[in-house]
């Protein structure tokens, strides 16, 4: 199985100052996010790369949790700093609700106490942008299904959604 991992590419080099973030991800359930292959990316309002995280093992009173190491790059204090996530079980980029303003050689969150980043309300890069005009027919039907993949496995978790089309693509 290939997924489709995102094409980040962190280019330390261009950036003069950096700061440092510790951080456990949340997902929307509470769950913290920390599977082979995932990453924590930091960008500028630019959609530059600041930073892609390694993942470590929380130590002490975190034991048990994956933690992420960021280091966050900028060539001012002030830049304002989003974060995606990348999940590669679901092969999903998801939004990260909360945003950092650059302090150079700031220190964020350790292993002891991570800084805490959840998950957005979004449904990250993948969401459709369907919009359902049931006034716009006549006629309607219902059907009930099931969505299985090439192995017979029936598909189907939290927050999937299946759509009908007509011919000119509307839902």
């Amino acid at each position: 199985l290939v997924l489709a991992q995102p094409d980040w590419v962190d280019t330390p080099g261009i950036y003069q100052f950096t700061a440092s973030m510790t951080a456990a991800v949340y997902d929307d359930g509470g769950a913290v996010l920390g599977d082979d292959g995932d990453i924590l990316a930091a960008f500028g309002t630019d959609g530059n790369v600041r930073g892609i995280s390694t993942m470590l093992d929380g130590i002490g009173p975190t034991a048990g949790l994956i933690i992420h190491a960021i280091t966050i790059r900028s060539n001012a204090g002030g830049d304002e700093i989003s974060f995606q996530y990348y999940d590669a079980s679901e092969d999903i980029v998801l939004d990260i609700e909360e945003g950092y303003t650059f302090v150079i050689n700031d220190l964020v969150g350790d292993l002891f106490e991570p800084h805490i980043l959840n998950i957005g309300s979004g449904g990250g890069e993948n969401e459709p942008d369907w919009v359902d005009t049931p006034g716009a027919y006549e006629f309607t039907a219902s059907m009930t299904a099931s969505v299985n993949d090439e192995d017979g496995s029936v598909l189907g978790d939290d927050g999937d959604m299946l759509a009908a089309f007509d011919t000119d693509g509307n839902v």
